[in-house]
């Protein structure tokens, strides 16, 4: 009935067809494979733009804090040097008196400071802690 050409080339056409039935399906998974790849990649790439956006607020909130750290402790450095300042100054004033007097004045540790130096560390106090010095002594 049918021809032996006929029967071969009907044998090829079927392996060709299922070697590309083959090719097609190993093809088609490794592109499923491909594609859950391409979406965790494209998943991971958000996480880290967010990340990243964060993590760049955090560091402008870091210079931020730091620029006013910088600032205050500048203001705190400049109000000691006043304060030194003022110190030294009263020294030298009451080191002349003293002389002039040639007597030396101690000041007992349990009895109460000039009333010049209570001042002055007063003022210290506030420049350094603000309102929240104790004026109750």
């Amino acid at each position: 009935m049918f021809s032996k050409p006929l029967i071969l080339a009907l044998l090829f056409f079927i392996g060709i067809s299922g070697l590309f039935g083959y090719a097609s399906y190993h093809f088609y998974g490794e592109k499923q494979v491909l594609e859950e790849r391409l979406v965790e990649s494209e998943a991971n790439a958000k996480l880290l733009s967010n990340s990243l956006l964060k993590a760049e607020k955090a560091h402008k909130i870091a210079d931020t804090i730091t620029s006013e750290y910088v600032f205050d402790s500048k203001d705190i450095i400049t109000s000691k040097e006043d304060v030194l300042n003022k110190i030294d100054e009263l020294a030298v004033v009451v080191e002349a008196k003293q002389e002039e007097k040639n007597e030396i004045k101690y000041v007992p540790l349990d009895g109460s400071l000039p009333v010049s130096i209570r001042r002055l560390l007063a003022e210290s106090c506030v420049h350094a802690k603000g309102v929240a010095c104790n004026d109750s002594r």
